[in-house]
């Protein structure tokens, strides 16, 4: 689902109509929402633990 094509797919008004949740490489449509780049891998931990305390 976060390949380029599934988020181009997904965008389409006709069908889901929902904006990228990531920023596609070499896209030629505007941004509906602006996208965050992903998490530095430094956060892994961090995240994984805050996860399991909210969601365990």
């Amino acid at each position: 689902m976060l390949s380029d094509q599934a988020q181009l797919r997904k965008a389409q008004l006709d069908g889901w109509g929902d904006p990228a949740v990531v920023e596609l490489s070499g896209a030629k449509t505007n941004a509906l929402l602006p996208v965050a780049p992903d998490f530095h891998a430094s956060w892994q931990t961090y995240l994984e633990q805050a996860w399991l305390e909210r969601f365990q």
